[in-house]
């Protein structure tokens, strides 16, 4: 009977000097060698004509690769392994040092009950301690069939309601493994990680704030929307060859949509057109009649259109969204001390939330933020938004400016400094 024994991954070189080996051992008894790529080697006395495991009775010469065949994933148990195999194998495996075979005194068990869980597209991987359950490593699959980089949150918001502290871990900041990247041995080196404590928390306000945020990041991206439709605008006046954005700076004030809308309403003469300014417009009626004078094809008049219909749609959900920012600012705790807020004059600008926000601001944190230099209530208001009220995540302000990417990143080598700029930064506190 052939003996065998297992090649793993690129030792399938060293397997031909195992057999050989092998063949020379005191038995004298041709060897079979089960491998990780999907080949079959034979070799020993009698090989020639020894019986394939792969094709069954075969003439095969010394050497010769087989043809490809489905591996099994563990050796038969019917098939013994010779002992000068396991020996010249286990010569070359890889040994673990001091270090991996003994954890350190200091690196004790912080989180005892601690559960690691790897979010993936298609399949959570979900790590928990060996004696908490008899399988502790398995793969849920996911609702989600899309990577984006919010499918973490329902899952993180269904914890929290179960009662669970969730520990949110930035990929970039975590160690690395060293093993391959699955969502099963990503969810253990979490668990371990954790169990250990040596897994920082990514920010997350509380759920009030997150709200807030939310709501606030909505109107952001609906303010960048209409904008986008007003260059549509732009676009199509400047293809029916109208000057109207050189003489009006504005053309989506005033005088600017009571032009457009005569215009789509099939108004083509630029005198009745130009008397449609407002009063408070710094152009006369004259410059504005010639630059009414154009092209009116069809299809640049439907993009027109549409982009004055995509404009007037977004500004209509930005007020809805104003009144719902407005009415859960009046859900925090009232910090004012029943002081009153003195009223301060408001520039005009069309992008402002449509209510009052000082006062609102002022009873939400009890200062008012908007006397620091170049801070006003829109600023202060995303700010306050991004961060929450509770400062004590920071221990100093240090940690805090270091954490919105204002602190310069200083490089220095042999007393020299290479680079001191700040690193650049997503954050959105900091861009406001």
């Amino acid at each position: 009977m052939p003996l065998c024994g297992w090649i793993t991954g690129r030792n399938w070189r060293r397997a031909r000097v195992v057999a050989t080996l092998c063949a020379a051992a005191r038995d004298m008894r041709p060897v079979v060698l089960w491998c990780r790529v999907p080949v079959l080697w034979e070799f020993g006395p009698g090989s020639r004509a020894a019986t394939s495991l792969v094709t069954g009775s075969v003439p095969i010469p010394l050497g010769r690769l087989l043809q490809p065949s489905p591996l099994p994933r563990s050796l038969p148990q019917s098939i013994p392994c010779h002992p000068i195999v396991e020996s010249a194998v286990a010569k070359h495996q890889r040994k673990k040092s001091p270090a991996e075979q003994q954890l350190p005194a200091q690196l004790h068990a912080v989180n005892v009950h601690a559960a690691g869980i790897d979010v993936g597209a298609e399949a959570h991987g979900v790590a928990v301690p060996v004696e908490a359950d008899p399988q502790p490593v398995r793969a849920f699959p996911a609702l989600a069939r899309e990577s984006t980089g919010v499918s973490w949150i329902p899952l993180c918001e269904l914890l929290e309601t179960q009662g669970f502290e969730v520990i949110r871990v930035d990929p970039g900041t975590m160690p690395k493994n060293g093993r391959p990247q699955t969502d099963v041995h990503d969810g253990q080196w979490l668990q371990r990680l954790h169990t250990l404590g040596l897994l920082s928390a990514a920010f997350r306000p509380d759920d009030p704030v997150v709200v807030l945020r939310s709501s606030l990041r909505l109107r952001l991206t609906l303010v960048a929307d209409a904008a986008r439709h007003m260059q549509h605008m732009q676009k199509a006046l400047t293809q029916m060859h109208s000057t109207l954005p050189h003489v009006v700076s504005d053309m989506t004030g005033v005088t600017g949509l009571r032009i457009i809308k005569a215009m789509l309403h099939g108004e083509r003469d630029p005198r009745r057109r130009a008397t449609l300014r407002d009063p408070r417009c710094k152009e006369d009626e004259t410059p504005i009649a010639q630059a009414l004078h154009g092209t009116w094809r069809e299809e640049h008049l439907f993009a027109l259109h549409q982009a004055v219909a995509a404009y007037e749609f977004c500004h209509q959900h930005i007020q809805e969204g104003d009144a719902k920012i407005a009415a859960q600012l009046q859900t925090f705790e009232d910090r004012s001390k029943g002081e009153s807020f003195p009223p301060k004059p408001r520039k005009r600008h069309r992008n402002r939330l449509s209510f009052e926000t000082r006062p609102l601001l002022y009873r939400m944190t009890g200062v008012d933020l908007t006397k620091i230099e170049g801070i006003d209530e829109t600023t202060a208001l995303i700010v306050v938004g991004e961060i929450g009220l509770d400062m004590r995540r920071w221990p100093s302000e240090k940690q805090c400016t270091s954490w919105l990417g204002f602190c310069p990143r200083v490089r220095v080598s042999g007393g020299r400094v290479l680079s001191s700029r700040t690193r650049p930064t997503a954050n959105r506190a900091a861009a406001a």
